[in-house]
């Protein structure tokens, strides 16, 4: 390969590919277990709760990124995943102190898989400086 072409490969990328791609599986799987309870307590913001789905594709989707992109995506999507984080956290405490009749997971709310996606950011933010240093390293050959 010739020191101009741009690379995209990374170890760090594919251990984070594999990470949201688990993260949006187990989204999957407890949603369909759990649909009656997700539907009926977000009925009124259901469109709201699918476009969770769309931080979860677009953290895999980071890891066929190349250059800056990959950088700067890998921190929106940090920052998507530590609020939908926080946001659990916060419904768990009011779930808590709450009268629901349903379990935390049957009303969508699913902290393991936001922590999944955080860490798959933080791989991707690995996977851009493990390749960024490749080339400084290439450039000063």
């Amino acid at each position: 390969m010739s020191s101009t072409k741009h690379k995209w490969f990374s170890v760090w990328k594919i251990i984070a590919l594999v990470i949201s791609i688990g993260a949006l599986i187990y989204r999957i799987i407890s949603n369909v277990i759990n649909i009656y309870g997700i539907s009926e307590y977000w009925h009124d913001l259901m469109v709201l709760y699918m476009s969770i789905y769309l931080v979860y594709v677009f953290t895999a989707f980071i890891s066929f990124t190349k250059g800056k992109l990959t950088f700067i995506f890998s921190i929106i999507a940090a920052v998507l995943s530590a609020f939908m984080l926080l946001y659990d956290g916060f419904t768990a405490f009011i779930y808590m102190v709450s009268t629901h009749h349903y379990t935390y997971s049957e009303m969508g709310y699913l902290p393991l898989g936001n922590f999944m996606l955080l860490l798959a950011s933080i791989f991707n933010f690995l996977g851009f400086i493990s390749i960024w240093k490749r080339e400084r390293k290439q450039v000063a050959t």
